[in-house]
């Protein structure tokens, strides 16, 4: 079970390093154009107060509403993956696994958004890593 989660997150990873490439080849911008709307559709299930207990956490400022909102979904999506993984509630984390494939793709486009701006993706990068090494330190008991 670890060494699955673990690939998962491995691969999660190199997808998130390879969206640095600066050339954007037709098939990514294909990608782009299908699932742009997947940023708007299915956010992870919340309460009031954990989102705002989210958002007085150490998540980073973002000019864009867009990438702010992933912010917390992600942050969300790690606290419940970190909650799963302590349980050692397998059938949650399979839930959480197909979440994470939606969060692949819209992490890639908005990626692909800062790339105009690599003080903003710089920074985006950072706190991506920061919640999956989070992740991965679970992983590891």
């Amino acid at each position: 079970m670890k060494k699955i989660i673990l690939s998962l997150f491995i691969v999660n990873t190199i997808t998130f390093q390879s969206c640095k490439n600066d050339q954007k080849t037709t098939e990514n911008q294909q990608i782009t154009e299908s699932n742009s709307n997947i940023i708007k559709e299915e956010p992870i299930d919340i309460s009031t107060d954990t989102v705002s207990e989210i958002l007085n956490q150490d998540i980073p400022k973002f000019s864009d509403a867009k990438i702010q909102k992933f912010l917390v979904d992600y942050k969300a999506y790690i606290d419940q993956y970190i909650n799963a993984a302590d349980a050692k509630d397998i059938n949650k984390l399979t839930e959480l696994t197909k979440k994470n494939q939606k969060l692949i793709i819209t992490r890639k486009i908005i990626s692909e958004e800062l790339s105009s701006n690599p003080k903003e993706l710089n920074k985006f990068y950072d706190y991506v890593r920061k919640l999956d090494s989070m992740a991965a330190e679970v992983m590891k008991k």
